[in-house]
């Protein structure tokens, strides 16, 4: 993601402070977190997962989907790969 270790944990405290997620200690390496979704957080992520699905119907309406599936699939050629280390 090109974001440093030390952004993600601000943005991390940002979410745990709104009430999004829990941060807790891993019982298996106290120097990890575990980073647990609140009652909030699914509510936020379920309401994200409706608004997406509700875009790509409206896209697909709007251009067919056999073009909507080309867009999509371009789209997630064009995603930089993840590199593990």
């Amino acid at each position: 993601m090109r974001i440093s270790k030390q952004r993600i944990n601000d943005l991390l405290r940002d979410l745990e402070r709104l009430g999004y997620l829990a941060l807790e200690t891993d019982p298996t390496d106290s120097r990890a977190r575990l980073i647990r979704l609140t009652e909030r957080g699914h509510r936020l992520h379920q309401t994200a997962i409706g608004a997406h699905a509700a875009v790509e119907a409206e896209w697909a309406a709007r251009v067919g989907h056999r073009r909507y599936e080309a867009l999509r699939d371009t789209l997630i050629e064009l995603m930089p790969v993840s590199h593990s280390g």
